[in-house]
């Protein structure tokens, strides 16, 4: 039998990692690289979660977290921001930029936020040899739950490649200690998840070239995404109705790219009838390494509605009749 398919068969017998290590020779590392590729290769619905005591605890649930969010509104505007890397732990980290969010939103009535990763910079990570101000995760995390923004209505969060290190043993502390110091935050449990308003959905991720998010890049659904730390902006048209894909700007001011520039966005649907018929993306930047906020521009769309699309279908059915 294939060492995995071993592995498998003592989790099921609610093995310890201690005896699964101990009767196939592995490591505690090597055991947890299994299981990553498991969960990879085979969808497997085990997962491990590796804890700092060099513990391994098993789950026999696919995935204990969120996966969408809806928001339901008849008429008038509805409100979201949208910001992304805020690397709290890292020297370029700028932790008065949440409370300056807060304020913000506050001030314009924004009742959802929705972080798309890597919220802490992580104990170490590959082909990144900048220092850190907060060198230990748990020194990280704490921080991070003692100054994220608080939201009335929604705080939706995906985490990056840097909140879930899995070449260290800390690899899942990002979602234990926001599950239990912040229970406010709606902490999705894969690398891509779905935000519905009305009959618009918008994926969000953390890096849209994630295999999870491109399964979920269909029809006319928006993408915002993170990961890259510039905004970016992509809008193409199907039957006139534009597809957008976002890229929402870092928090932090670390210089991964020469035109970094540290900010985020807002976005302000406009629905009528249970439909979303037009859609203003705000992009805000901070102003240097401060968190005083400065507009820096818009982009405007509008959505055609069901019935319109299903009349041009029907008109289309029609012709070909």
């Amino acid at each position: 039998m294939a060492i995995k398919d071993e592995i498998i068969t003592r989790i099921k017998r609610n093995y310890t990692a201690e005896n699964i290590c101990f009767e196939l020779n592995l490591t505690l590392e090597e055991l947890y690289n299994h299981i990553y590729e498991l969960r990879n290769e085979r969808n497997i619905y085990y997962y491990a979660n590796i804890c700092s005591d060099a513990n391994i605890m098993f789950s026999k649930k696919t995935d204990p977290l969120e996966s969408d969010s809806v928001f339901t509104i008849p008429n008038g505007e509805f409100k979201m921001t949208f910001i992304s890397d805020p690397h709290v732990g890292n020297i370029f980290d700028n932790i008065s930029r949440f409370a300056a969010i807060e304020d913000f939103n506050d001030s314009n009535d924004i009742k959802v936020l929705v972080c798309t990763g890597d919220l802490v910079d992580g104990p170490k990570h590959e082909n990144q040899s900048v220092d850190k101000r907060l060198n230990d995760l748990d020194s990280q995390l704490d921080e991070l739950a003692s100054f994220y923004p608080y939201m009335p209505r929604a705080n939706i969060v995906i985490v990056g490649d840097h909140d879930t290190d899995y070449r260290t043993i800390d690899g899942y502390n990002t979602y234990k200690v926001l599950k239990e110091c912040r229970p406010d935050i709606k902490l999705y449990g894969s690398a891509s998840g779905l935000i519905k308003v009305n009959n618009k959905e918008i994926v969000i991720c953390h890096n849209v070239k994630d295999r999870n998010a491109q399964s979920m890049i269909i029809d006319d659904r928006m993408v915002v995404s993170g990961h890259s730390h510039i905004y970016y902006n992509h809008t193409s048209y199907v039957n006139n109705n534009p597809v957008i894909r976002l890229v929402c700007p870092s928090m932090s001011n670390l210089p991964l790219h020469n035109s970094t520039t540290p900010g985020f966005l807002t976005f302000t649907f406009t629905c009528s009838s249970n439909q979303v018929v037009g859609l203003l993306i705000d992009n805000y930047t901070f102003e240097g390494p401060t968190a005083n906020i400065l507009h820096n521009g818009n982009v405007a769309y509008q959505f055609q509605t069901n019935k319109q699309f299903s009349s041009e279908r029907d008109m289309q059915r029609k012709k070909k009749k």
